[in-house]
C-alpha cells in the first residue's frame, strides 16, 4: 500500500508499506521512519480497493523499522471477509508491499 505521512521533524513522506495487523478501528503499518504522533497518514491500496486515513496514536522502533498504529478517521470501519475463512485473514500480499 502506498502511505504519506508527517515524520517526527514534520516533513512530508511517501512509502510503499504493508499492514501488519487491522482491526475494525485501525491498524498497524510498517514505516522506514518515526511519524509524528497525533498526525494523520493517509493510505491507498489500488489492490485491495480501498483508501483512506488514520491518527497516528503510537510509532516505535523493531529492528530497522518503525511500526506505526493508526485509528482510522473520517467513519471508517474494517469489516473481516463474509462466509468461511481461514485465519489468519489476509490484509496485504506478504511477498510485496
Amino acid at each position: 500500500m502506498q502511505v504519506t505521512y508527517l515524520d517526527i521533524t514534520g516533513a512530508m513522506k511517501m512509502a510503499r508499506t504493508r499492514a501488519v495487523n487491522i482491526s475494525e478501528c485501525g491498524m498497524a503499518i510498517e514505516l522506514p521512519e518515526a511519524a509524528m504522533p497525533l498526525s494523520l497518514v493517509r493510505f491507498q491500496s489500488d489492490r485491495f480497493k480501498t483508501r483512506g486515513q488514520g491518527a497516528v496514536r503510537h510509532c516505535r522502533r523493531v529492528g530497522n523499522r518503525y511500526i506505526a498504529g493508526l485509528e482510522f478517521s473520517e467513519g471508517l470501519r474494517w469489516h473481516p471477509p463474509q462466509g468461511e475463512f481461514s485465519e489468519p485473514v489476509p490484509i496485504c500480499d506478504s511477498r510485496s508491499n
